[in-house]
């Protein structure tokens, strides 16, 4: 019986060390840019719900909502101040703008306080997952738990040299909070979870400001070590960060043989090219590997870069 097993297992075996992770430093440019630069913006906010307006039937979600959109501008206005950018906060409704943007609006502004360039926060998306592990806490023999928040704002920018216009980018930012599972804690997990959406606002205010500023990060990113000629020829320039010479290799052969070859060859091409900062060409390859190839880590990996790229993907 173990040796009729032992292809199966080889197999598995094989199939599970096929791919290999490797840290991957990008240079991420900004969403949005100035012809001549910035240094005077201007922020306005299209996130506050009215928890007594028609339709809205969970006012307690508006309201904690609200308490994110609060901060959201506090995280804007910190991560400007950082970089050393002035930067303004306007009322929607004080100037007219109720439905989308109007330039003859925004350029009137824009003389008045000499500024370059304006963010919109758009609304802000947040929902709570489960309850997380229970713990016992010793110390009253009281039971907790904390839940998971996530949070989505969209971001709009507009630059009033050029009248170029990047619409709804988004950011995203989880946070947890700690909840009592006794029903007699009500009121503190109320607090708890207000406190929670607070730091998620100010987050998201925060990232979406970075937006506009150059960044190097690091992601922890799949590639494929077996499966063509060519892929075991690049995992030695993959493992050593040598990514010409990695795309050198895999455009020779990236469209030919079976589709699972190619699939994994491209999925190999999308990631040496976003390591070069290609996020475009990164793109195009993983949708090609994903759809034309059907290969699924391939699907996992375009949403990735999607999202690094500000594109918004409805859910399937």
């Amino acid at each position: 019986m173990i040796f009729r097993l032992l292809p199966i297992l080889l197999l598995a075996v094989f199939c599970t060390n096929c791919t290999a992770y490797i840290k991957v430093a990008i240079d991420e440019d900004p969403k949005a840019t100035s012809n001549e630069g910035f240094q005077r913006v201007g922020v306005f906010n299209r996130t506050r719900q009215d928890p007594n307006q028609m339709g809205v039937t969970n006012k307690t979600i508006i309201e904690n909502n609200n308490v994110a959109v609060q901060t959201s501008i506090d995280g804007a206005f910190n991560s400007m101040l950082r970089n050393n950018i002035w930067v303004q906060e306007y009322d929607m409704d004080s100037i007219g703008m109720i439905v989308g943007f109007d330039w003859d609006i925004l350029d009137s502004l824009g003389r008045v306080d000499t500024l370059d360039f304006f963010i919109e926060l758009g609304s802000i998306e947040s929902k709570t997952t489960g309850t997380g592990s229970i713990v016992s806490v010793i110390a009253g023999q009281s039971r907790q738990a904390r839940q998971k928040l996530n949070g989505l704002m969209y971001v709009s920018f507009y630059d009033l040299d050029s009248h170029f216009v990047q619409e709804m980018l988004i950011v995203k930012h989880d946070e947890e909070y700690p909840i009592s599972l006794s029903p007699l804690e009500a009121k503190n997990n109320a607090r708890s979870k207000k406190a929670g959406f607070e730091r998620m606002g100010y987050q998201l205010g925060f990232k979406a400001s970075e937006l506009v500023f150059p960044h190097v990060i690091t992601e922890n990113r799949q590639y494929y070590k077996y499966g063509s000629k060519s892929i075991n020829e690049v995992r030695r320039f993959i493992a050593n960060r040598q990514w010409a010479e990695a795309s050198a290799v895999l455009v020779l052969t990236m469209d030919d043989g079976k589709p699972s070859r190619r699939g994994k060859e491209l999925f190999n091409m999308a990631m040496v090219q976003e390591a070069q900062g290609n996020l475009d060409q990164a793109i195009e390859l993983a949708e090609r590997s994903a759809y034309n190839c059907k290969n699924t880590n391939a699907k996992i990996y375009l949403r990735k870069l999607q999202e690094s790229a500000g594109i918004r993907v409805d859910e399937e």
